[in-house]
C-alpha cells in the first residue's frame, strides 16, 4: 500500500526505449527509426503507424512530411 492508503502501483519489467530524436530537414524525407526493449516482452509497435516501413520493427524506416512524434509501446508478458 501507498501512503495514505492507495494501492501500490504495479511495477514493470520491461525497459522501453524509442532512441534519439531526429530530425528531418525537408518534407518527404527518410529517417530510421532505432528502438529498444528489454525484459519478458510480448509485443512492441510504434504509432501513428502511418509512413512507417514496418510499424512492428523496432528499426523501421519512417518517411516524414511533417512534425510527427513516434511512441514505441511495448506489453510485457504477465508474471506473478
Amino acid at each position: 500500500m501507498e501512503p495514505g492508503g492507495g494501492a501500490e502501483p504495479p511495477s514493470c519489467n520491461i525497459s522501453v526505449d524509442a532512441g534519439p530524436d531526429q530530425d528531418v530537414c525537408f518534407p518527404g524525407g527518410q529517417v530510421q527509426l532505432s528502438g529498444s526493449v528489454s525484459g519478458p516482452v510480448l509485443s512492441y509497435s510504434w504509432s501513428p503507424a502511418a509512413g512507417l516501413s514496418d510499424p512492428f520493427s523496432l528499426t523501421p524506416t519512417a518517411l516524414v512530411n511533417q512534425t510527427t512524434t513516434y511512441q514505441l509501446t511495448a506489453s510485457s508478458v504477465e508474471t506473478d
